[in-house]
This record gives structure tokens, C-alpha cells and sequence, in this order.
């Protein structure tokens, strides 16, 4: 027989204006068919998935659909298959409903769960699998083949309904968003219009993660709701009703009591919904877009307006929650909509906790209940507690009630509040013998005075910290209530009284520092003298600090470390305990901040006194490498007293220190007559570093004598040829001089710089009775080379005088030469007249015009070179600037003269005008 589609499930998810994506057909021979339907209303062949045993009609269809894409066969949702049935006709009744979540879109790793119900009998079977169709429903196959006796198909037998003479067996799924999860745990609800009552439940697909989980598990709390008034025309569902359709009324029955809430019957101004019409003309239907539910019948169309169908809610789930089933009392609070009713709610679930002795819970549910305003006072409560005897839990009460409240607006209950806490935390540290739960207690109060110092009361805070003994936490208290300087100034006298110097530090460390500043200072002796180690890096935090005010306590602490190393140097002991210089340490880190760095004056002079007493402790280092760093950095700022300095390293004998700081200060003779005696190397790089503004050549030649002069006197003595090998470590002078190679070598020689010092300078320093063997090679040297210099100006002068008379002769011929130009003669590059206008011949014979000459060449130039060479056409002609000016407009070059800049502007101006 022909085959009808009596249900379509579409792919409500992922169907688009272009194409339905892949939707599901339930036929009345029981078979499931796949397809798709695109914008001009073309569809895909169906593609035969699945056929119920006995070739059942099935009369609805659903899937649901979660974690990722699923369901149609391909990624375009086209089907591709064979061919199975062409004869399919669409059955046109109401039995047809669209699906939630299919899950189109090919692939992916979701779960597919489909129901589709039958007539006779009614059946509600289910399939579940994926993440396509086709693999869902090959699994089943599967399953059909591994069962073999069993009976393979997942259904639930519910009665038999008779589509001739009664309602069909119709299924209706709404789907809510629970946190924007649809199909999650309780999002699908589903109910199923049977003989006796209405089928109904929840769906939960548990997604791709539980692929053991069976059809039978994904609905959950089902149940059967009988009928008051026999069985309906048509049923449909919202999210907390069923709303049944009969001949004569519609009936809107509770999801959650099963009691019918409200009747309206077809009279007055609704009679025209039942009036006339024959079975199948009257039916509920469900616009899935917005889910606005429907009343139709063969005269017209009637829209539901569902309002406040959750005002009882709270209350029905109230009385579930009271009997047992504990997870019902937040669905009452979130439906409660106003104070009293959460207050209601919370209160009785206080009672049901508290009777069970589940305390904790109680505890907060009362404090949430207290917070609505109604319900139980209080003291009420909190008497409860102290009368059963729960201390702990009465605080986590106190607690959560004053978490609840608004410290700026309940300000006095917050502080009654918190004052009853802590007097009931210092009375269990009291009872409390455990050591582990002392500490605990101990960190707790601390933390609570840290969260709520505010609003407790000053004194009686004090006085209960005080009377229990808790000296840490009133220090705390203390360092927390108040910022003013009093304060500061007892707990720093307490601490150091106490030699707490740790303590100290920590406090001055936490405070404000503006709070603090001038205490830094007073004990900064006494800290530094204990503890230098953590002061020194407190030190370094608090940027604000004077490093100058500081010096009186680095000098004590510097004085007394002196003392400690004469002590261990007079003792057994070899060095002192510390090795760090903690004042040196701290001086070095002030010098180094960026706020030092780039300020020109110091106006009170605190900046020039750390930077000279830094370096005074650093020259009284036995080691001289920090000493040269630091010259090194600051040697050239402005804060540093050279004079001073030199006068500290001369005392400290630090000698290599002294020969930079006169270099430092351009006293380089100085400087070299220190650095001899201490580092010729250092001497010699002193010498090299002499620059054209300290003096050039001359200045430098005469610290390589003095350098030269000591070397020979003082090795060069017994060793003349080691005192010659000096020679060749002195730098060449700044003035290039050409030398030939030999005196008959031909061509100008190569540029060469002369050297500062020659084996003449040296010789007067050696005494008279050395030989001149030593020198003798050197000083043939020294006359080859003048020879060849005497050779090199004498032919450089010939060749000047030769150019030049061949410069004369050649001007004499070029006054005397003349080009003829025959008439008619053409131009080489254009091919027109030389004449009339300006031209050039070359002596090769060629002729140009100039306009040509001036168009051949411009295209090869840069750009500044085209720009110049337009000027010297504006001087030359007008004719010729005209040329140019189009071809400066053509190739967007911009004339630096103004002139030609004008013309260009008024020429452009001109060609508009004439277009």
C-alpha cells in the first residue's frame, strides 16, 4: 500500500532559511525515513533507517540531542543513500510535531535519543545512540541480531488507543534551559497522551562520556496521570501544566500535584471553538519558536495566553521538599517571589534540618530566613541554639547573618554581631586543650580582626582581647584600628622595650609609611645594630626614606663592624661574622633607583653627602674592585665631589683609584706620573684616551715621553732593545702623511699616519756610554724613510709642473676650435631641424636640440636631479620650462622652486578651464 507520513521530526537546532537540514519521517507502516528539504522545496530521496515490528503506524516522532553535533548522515545534511521507497504520501493531520535538539550537521561526538510512539497499541519506544542517525540505528540493528529470542525492541506498552473513533496517541516534548543546557538533566519534559492518562516524565542523555547508558535510563520520574473527565481530544504541556482538550472545555492539571487547577469551558465568546466540525477538526498544537501554545478547529485559530503558572510552584515543591525529598526546597526558593515567601521557605527548611539535628544546615538556612525580615526573630533563634547546646554551630549562624548584612547600613547590628563572635571565640580558646586546635583559633581570630576591625567596638574589643590574654591579637588589633602616629609610637616602644626587634621592623614595615617616617629614623640605629640583614631589605622597600638622615646609624653600624674586625684580627679568629657590608649594601641600592637617575641639582646637598660616603667606605675596603666600579658609574655625574674623593683614596693609599680620578679631572700629567709607578699599562691607556679637546697630538706625544722616559730609565738601562719595544706600542698621529716605498717607485705612494714618537725622541734618554749597535737598525730605518719621503716630494713636484703645462696647452686649443654645422642638419635624437631654438654639437660629430636633448635625459634621472634640472630650464626658456612642467605633472614630482611650483598650479587651472 502507499506509504504516509504520519510525523516529521525537524532538526529544530541547526535548520536554516536554506535548508532544513536532516529531519526524521514516521510512516504508518511503522518505518523511520531521514531527508531534507532546501529553500526552493526540493527534497532529498528519504533514506530508509529503521521499521518497527507488526509495521506499527507511528503517529509521533522526537529526538533530543547533547554534547556536540550529531544526526544527519553527512555534513551538508543531504542524504546520498539508495533508494528504498518512491511511493511516500504526506499524511495531512495533527500528528506531526517538530523535534527539539536533532543535532544536524554530520559527525561530531553528541548522543542522539529519538521516541517515536504507535496508535494501536500505544507504545512509547525509544532509540538512543549516534552520533549520526545512520550509526544510531545500525547499533540497534545490532542489538536486534545479538537478541535473538529476547524481544529486541526498547518500548513501553500503554494501553491501545483506536485512531478511528478516539485521539490519537499524540507525544509532546518541551524543552527548557536549565544554566543554557537544553536536553540537560530535567530540560526535556515529555508528555504522552494515552487511554488511561497522560504518560509523563523527564529526559536525561548523559552525553558522549556514558556510551553504556540504555534507552529505559534516559527517562526518569515517569509516571501515569489518570483522567477526571475521560480521555481528552488533544493534550499538550508547558513547563508546570497539562492542558487537555476536550469537546466542550479546555482543563489545565498541575505537572507537579496532579490536581486540575483551572477549567474553561467553550461558552459565551469561546463557543465557536467547539461549534461544528467532525473528529480531527479540534486539537492543541505548539508553536516551537516561541512556544505559544494553540487552539484550532475548522473555524479558526485560538492563541493561549499562559500567565503566572508558577505562582504555586513554591508552595507544591515546599511540601515535596518537607517530605523527604530534600532537593525540592531550592526549587521552592528560586519560585518563591517574594521576602515572606523565601523567608516561609527557609524557615521551615530550618525546622526540617534542625529537627534532624543537621545543625550546620539549619544554622544557615536561619540566618538566610532572619534576612528576608520575617520569620523567626533572632533571639529566638539564637536562644534554639544555646538551649540544645550548639555553641559551634550558634557562630556559624552569627556567621552567615553577618555575611548577610550591609556594614553601611546595619551598621550597629554588625557590630553587636561581630562583638558576640569574638567574645565567643576567645571563650573556646579557653576550654580548647588541643595545641593543633589552639593555633587554628589563634589564626581565626587574627583573621577576624583583620575582616572586621572596622566594626567592632574600639574599647570593648580591647578590653576583651586584654582579659583573655590574647597579646598577639591585641598588637594586631592595635596595628589595625587606628593610622595615627600615637599608636605607632606605643607599639614601637613596646617591641623595643620587649627587644622585639624583629617585631619592630615588622611594624614599621606594614604601617603607612607617613605614619612611620620619623619613627624609621629613631630606631634605625638599634635595628641596624641587631638585625642589619632585614633592615637593610625594609629599607630598600620604602623608597621615601632619607638615605642621608640615615648616615649617623651607618656610621655607628660601619664604626662598630670596624671594631668587630680588629678584634677577630687580634683574636684566633680570622674574619668577622659578616661578611656583607650591610651600609654599603643599602647606599649602593639608593644610588642605583631611578630616582636618582637623571636629576641635575641637589639643593639640599642629601644626595652629595651619600654618593662621598659611599665612596669612603668603599676605599676603606681591602679589595679596590668595588672602589674602581663605583668611580667607573659615577665618576662623571655631578653628585660625586672629585676633590674629595681624591683626597679620600690618596689617605686610603688607593693609587689606581687616584690615577682615575685625575684623569677624570684632566690633570692627565698628573695622572701619568702616578700611573707609572703603579701600572705602565694603565699609563699607556691614560695617554691613548687623550682626544683633540684635551689637547691632540701634542698633549699625547708629551705623556708618551714622560711614559717613554721612565720606561728606559728605569728597564731600558740594562735592557735597550726591550726599551725599543715601546716604541712600537705608541699610536700613530692624527696627521696622514704619504710615503712612497722607494725612492724610484713610480705613482704617488699610499696615505699613511705618521708616528707620535721617532727613535730621535728616545735617544737623549739613554745615558752617553751606550752603544749605538742597539739603535742602528732603527735609525737606518728612520733615514731610509726620510730618503724616500725627499724622493716622493721631488717627483710629486715634477708631476705638478708637467699637468700644468699640458692644462695651459689645452686651453689655448680649446679657444682656437671651431664645429661647422651644415644647413638642414638634423637633430640625432628627433630627427627635426636643429633650428630655430637652442642646440648642441658634440665634437663626435652629433648634433641636438636642446628640447631633446632635455627629453631624453630627464627620464633617467633621480628625482632630485629632474627637479634641478627644470630650474635650469626655467633660466634657459620659456618654451622649454612649458615641456617640462607636463612632464613634472605626469610623473607627480614636486619643484622645490616656487616659481616653477606656481606655474604648475596655474597651468593645471588653465587645462581645467579649456576642458
Amino acid at each position: 500500500g502507499t506509504t504516509i507520513v504520519e510525523s516529521i521530526a525537524f532538526d529544530s537546532q541547526h535548520v536554516s532559511e536554506s535548508s532544513t537540514r536532516a529531519i526524521l519521517l514516521g510512516t504508518n507502516n511503522g518505518r523511520i525515513y531521514e531527508t531534507s528539504i532546501d529553500s526552493s522545496g526540493k527534497s532529498t530521496i528519504p533514506y530508509l533507517h529503521y521499521t518497527l515490528e507488526n509495521n506499527l503506524n507511528i503517529c509521533s516522532i522526537h529526538v533530543t540531542s547533547v554534547g556536540g553535533q550529531g544526526g544527519s548522515s553527512n555534513h551538508d545534511g543531504n542524504i546520498d543513500h539508495d533508494i528504498h521507497e518512491s511511493n511516500i504520501s504526506t499524511h495531512n493531520n495533527n500528528s506531526t510535531h517538530s523535534g527539539g535538539n536533532s543535532g544536524g550537521g554530520g559527525g561530531g561526538d553528541g548522543r542522539l535519543f529519538i521516541m517515536c510512539t504507535t496508535d494501536a497499541p500505544t507504545r512509547l519506544y525509544s532509540f538512543l545512540g549516534g552520533p549520526r542517525y545512520i550509526d544510531l540505528f545500525k547499533d540497534v540493528m545490532n542489538n536486534q541480531m545479538a537478541m535473538s529470542n529476547n524481544s529486541p525492541f526498547t518500548f513501553t506498552e500503554l494501553g491501545a488507543l483506536n485512531p478511528q473513533t478516539g485521539p490519537r496517541a499524540e507525544l509532546h516534548c518541551f524543552e527548557r534551559n536549565i544554566g543554557g543546557n537544553t536536553g540537560a538533566s530535567g530540560g526535556t519534559l515529555f508528555a504522552l497522551l494515552t487511554l488511561h492518562g497522560i504518560y509523563h516524565g523527564k529526559l536525561r542523555v548523559l552525553g558522549s562520556s556514558s556510551a553504556n547508558q540504555v534507552p529505559s535510563e534516559v527517562i526518569i520520574e515517569p509516571g501515569l496521570l489518570p483522567y477526571e473527565n475521560g480521555t481528552p481530544l488533544s493534550v499538550n504541556a508547558t513547563e508546570y501544566h497539562f492542558i487537555l482538550l476536550y469537546p466542550n472545555k479546555l482543563v489545565f492539571v498541575s505537572r507537579l500535584s496532579g490536581k486540575v487547577v483551572q477549567e474553561i469551558p467553550f461558552q459565551g465568546q469561546n463557543a465557536l471553538i467547539a461549534g461544528g466540525g467532525e473528529k480531527g477538526d479540534l486539537g492543541l498544537i505548539r508553536d516551537e519558536s516561541n512556544k505559544n501554545i494553540w487552539v484550532y478547529s475548522s473555524r479558526g485559530l485560538w492563541k493561549l495566553e499562559v500567565n503566572g503558572e508558577d505562582r504555586d510552584v513554591w508552595v507544591l515543591s515546599l511540601e515535596k521538599g518537607l517530605r523527604g525529598n530534600v532537593s525540592k526546597f531550592e526549587d521552592a526558593l528560586r519560585h518563591a517571589r517574594t521576602s515572606v515567601q523565601r523567608s516561609t521557605v527557609l524557615t521551615k527548611q530550618a525546622t526540617f534540618h534542625f529537627d534532624k539535628k543537621e545543625y550546620d544546615k539549619a544554622a544557615r538556612c536561619f540566618a538566610r530566613a532572619s534576612s528576608e525580615g520575617e520569620g523567626s526573630s533572632f533571639e529566638e533563634i539564637a536562644l534554639k541554639f544555646l538551649e540544645s547546646g550548639q555553641t559551634s554551630t550558634l557562630e556559624l549562624f552569627l556567621e552567615e547573618k553577618l555575611r548577610l548584612l550591609d556594614p553601611t547600613e546595619d551598621k550597629m547590628q554588625v557590630t553587636m554581631l561581630c562583638t558576640w563572635l569574638l567574645e565567643l571565640y576567645l571563650a573556646r580558646s579557653i576550654h580548647d586543650s588541643n595545641e593543633q586546635e589552639m593555633n587554628d583559633l589563634k589564626d581565626k581570630v587574627i583573621d577576624f580582626l583583620e575582616e572586621h576591625c572596622h566594626s567592632l567596638d574600639k574599647d570593648t574589643s580591647f578590653q576583651l582581647l586584654a582579659s583573655h590574654g590574647h597579646d598577639e591579637a591585641l598588637l594586631k588589633y592595635a596595628t589595625l584600628i587606628e593610622d595615627s602616629e600615637a599608636k605607632y609610637n606605643r607599639i614601637t616602644a613596646h617591641h623595643a622595650s620587649t627587644g622585639n626587634n624583629k617585631a619592630l621592623l615588622d611594624v614599621l614595615d606594614i604601617a603607612p609609611f607617613d605614619k612611620v617616617k620619623e619613627l624609621f629614623y629613631k630606631y634605625s640605629s638599634l635595628l641596624l645594630e641587631n638585625i642589619p640583614g632585614p633592615t637593610v631589605v625594609v629599607w630598600k622597600r620604602k623608597k621615601e626614606l632619607s638615605a642621608a638622615k640615615l648616615i649617623p646609624a651607618l656610621v655607628k653600624y660601619t664604626q662598630r663592624r670596624e671594631e668587630q674586625q680588629k678584634k677577630a684580627s687580634s683574636s684566633s679568629s680570622s674574619r668577622v661574622n659578616e661578611d656583607r657590608h650591610y651600609a654599603i649594601e643599602y647606599l649602593e641600592h639608593c644610588v642605583s633607583l631611578d630616582e636618582f637617575q637623571g636629576i641635575e641639582k641637589d639643593e639640599d646637598g642629601e644626595l652629595r653627602a651619600m654618593y662621598n660616603y659611599l665612596l669612603l667606605l668603599h676605599a676603606r675596603q681591602p679589595k679596590s674592585n668595588t672602589l674602581l666600579a663605583f668611580l667607573d658609574r659615577h665618576m662623571s655625574g655631578s653628585f660625586l665631589d672629585l676633590d674629595y674623593a681624591l683626597r679620600v683614596c690618596k689617605e686610603a693609599n688607593q693609587h689606581v683609584a687616584c690615577v682615575r680620578l685625575c684623569a677624570a679631572m684632566r690633570l692627565y700629567e698628573d695622572a701619568i706620573n702616578m700611573a707609572i709607578k703603579v701600572d705602565l699599562d694603565l699609563a699607556k691607556n691614560i695617554a691613548n684616551s687623550i682626544t683633540d679637546a684635551d689637547g691632540g697630538d701634542v698633549l699625547k706625544r708629551k705623556l708618551w715621553l714622560k711614559i717613554t722616559e721612565h720606561y728606559v730609565k728605569t728597564i731600558g738601562l740594562s735592557d735597550p732593545k726591550a726599551a725599543l719595544v715601546l716604541l712600537d706600542e705608541v699610536p700613530k698621529s692624527s696627521k696622514v702623511m704619504k710615503s712612497g716605498t722607494t725612492a724610484s717607485s713610480s705613482g704617488s705612494g699610499k696615505a699613511e699616519r705618521a708616528p707620535l714618537l721617532s727613535i730621535e725622541d728616545v735617544l737623549p734618554f739613554f745615558e752617553d756610554l751606550v752603544t749605538i749597535d742597539d739603535f742602528k737598525d732603527r735609525i737606518v730605518g728612520s733615514l731610509e724613510r726620510y730618503d724616500v719621503t725627499i724622493e716622493r716630494l721631488k717627483k710629486e713636484m715634477d708631476e705638478f709642473t708637467s699637468n700644468a703645462k699640458e692644462i695651459h696647452a689645452d686651453i689655448l686649443s680649446l679657444q682656437q676650435r671651431k664645429l661647422t654645422v651644415e644647413p638642414g642638419t638634423l637633430c640625432a635624437l628627433s630627427g627635426k631641424p636643429l633650428t630655430p631654438g637652442p642646440f648642441y654639437v658634440f665634437p663626435s660629430g652629433f648634433s641636438y636640440r636642446l628640447d631633446a636633448l632635455i627629453d631624453h635625459l630627464i627620464c633617467h634621472l633621480p628625482k632630485n636631479k629632474q627637479l634641478r634640472l627644470v630650474e635650469l630650464c626655467h633660466l634657459l626658456s620659456q618654451p622649454l620650462l612649458k615641456k617640462t612642467l607636463i612632464y613634472i605633472k605626469k610623473n607627480n614630482l614636486n619643484p622645490s622652486n616656487k616659481y616653477l611650483s606656481s606655474s604648475l598650479s596655474s597651468s593645471s587651472s588653465s587645462s581645467s578651464s579649456s576642458s
